[in-house]
């Protein structure tokens, strides 16, 4: 009843990622050389990776740390696969950081000005929240404590 008579449902899990894998590094190779063309964006959008990435003092960082903090009040072992999988995502966000901040002898096209302009008032906000966060978590825990 639960039997797979052929290898087709193993063909189709190894086929989607083998087939996302090469997009996204089409779609990586796009984004290198953004700092010869438009360095505000490119620096933009590192911010907003690095966010990603839990780097302080950004806003990520704190949203990561209290995640871990209240994972680690139930088990060490959700905490270390939050870790684990942290690290493995880390991998990733500086591949895409590092492809923008490269220069490229062939730039690519600049991104239109409406969406330089959003990624610098994303990443000045990213920065404040994070710098001023503290100040609010801490009156939120308060709260719950």
């Amino acid at each position: 009843m639960g039997r797979v008579s052929n290898g087709s449902a193993v063909h189709f899990h190894i086929a989607i990622p083998t087939a996302t894998a090469g997009s996204t590094a089409r779609e990586l190779e796009r984004l290198r050389g953004l700092m010869g063309v438009s360095p505000a964006a490119a620096v933009s959008a590192s911010v907003l990776l690095y966010s990603l990435l839990g780097v302080p003092p950004l806003l990520g960082f704190w949203g990561k740390l209290y995640l871990f903090l209240s994972t680690s009040g139930y088990t060490v072992w959700l905490t270390l696969a939050a870790l684990i999988n942290s690290g493995v995502s880390a991998v990733y966000y500086i591949i895409a950081s590092r492809e923008l901040l490269t220069k490229q002898e062939r730039p690519p096209t600049p991104p239109a000005m409406k969406y330089k302009i959003a990624l610098v008032i994303a990443a000045l906000l990213i920065l404040v929240l994070g710098i001023v966060a503290p100040l609010f978590m801490s009156s939120l825990i308060s709260v719950y404590l």
